[in-house]
């Protein structure tokens, strides 16, 4: 299977091209028989991250995923979306069972999650001196790494110090 996926994936330099159509020619081609390869493609996906199918496909995917929306096989989709995916499976002319082993296992990269800052005005006096006195355990290892090791001036770490709180 992976001689034969590899192969496939090969010749989609462009775009997605049916997956499986692909797969089923470079098998013939080798005189191999595939019964059910979008079942077979499923057991791969599930493996785990290491099996080699599996990478073959988290590839390519995430190739098709971050092309510009400007190239014309996109349809205009914007990268890494739900969207986007859904456009390449179309293209791919995949079943729905190796769509959601797909989206399961090797879902688009929608980068991180949002960080949520709250305003520093509005939490007030938790980092007290008291507070400081008693967790400076690793403050004070940095201090002195950064005076002893890095040789930097006590005025610069106290500027950091200011600046953490």
């Amino acid at each position: 299977m992976e001689d034969h996926l590899l192969n496939a994936l090969s010749g989609m330099t462009g775009a997605p091209t049916p997956l499986i159509r692909a797969i089923q020619f470079y098998a013939d081609g080798a005189g191999d028989t595939l019964r059910e390869p979008s079942d077979e493609l499923c057991r791969h996906i599930s493996a785990g991250s290491n099996d080699p199918v599996r990478k073959l496909l988290h590839t390519h995917l995430g190739r098709w995923d971050w092309e510009a929306d400007t190239v014309p096989w996109t349809q205009g989709t914007e990268a890494n979306t739900l969207e986007r995916r859904a456009r390449i499976y179309q293209l791919l002319e995949i079943d729905d069972t190796l769509r959601k082993a797909l989206d399961e296992n090797i879902p688009p990269f929608q980068g991180a999650m949002p960080v949520i800052i709250n305003d520093p005005r509005q939490i007030r006096d938790w980092y007290t001196l008291d507070f400081r006195k008693r967790h400076n355990f690793y403050w004070t290892k940095v201090r002195e790494f950064l005076e002893t090791t890095r040789g930097i001036k006590e005025d610069a770490i106290n500027s950091i110090n200011a600046a953490s709180d």
